[in-house]
């Protein structure tokens, strides 16, 4: 054994001398760990874990909400794109018959334009409620 794995147990068992300035040490040291901390828990500390528990996961509801949004106004614009398609939908724009090469192009830009002003709603409702 080392010196100090000594004169440790001989300060456990009490044999040591406290004059002895490396025994006062360890007289110290486990006079501190002796004494119980003093620190108190606030009375609303079981609320608040629980509150912040919630958040999460609440937090983790609305993503996997917004995830599910995200996926449907997907498989709509996929969708429409497929119906318009086998649809053969002839759009007249008369006075724009410049555009009509563009027709589809148009109705998939419109039909994705109205899905992110939904899906950009709804983001920005849900943040500003939570604020």
């Amino acid at each position: 054994m080392s010196y100090e794995e000594n004169l440790q147990q001989d300060v456990e068992r009490g044999n040591a001398s406290p004059e002895d300035k490396d025994a006062h040490t360890y007289y110290r040291v486990f006079d501190a760990l002796n004494k119980a901390p003093d620190m108190r828990l606030q009375s609303n500390f079981a609320e608040k874990v629980i509150q912040k528990a919630l958040a999460v996961e609440q937090k983790r509801e609305s993503l996997r909400d917004f995830w599910w949004l995200a996926l449907g106004c997907l498989m709509l614009i996929i969708f429409a794109i497929i119906a318009f398609a086998y649809a053969a939908v002839e759009v007249n724009f008369s006075a724009l018959h410049f555009l009509s090469p563009y027709k589809g192009f148009l109705v998939v830009a419109v039909v994705m334009w109205l899905g992110f002003n939904v899906v950009e709603r709804k983001l920005f409702q849900s943040k500003t409620d939570h604020q």
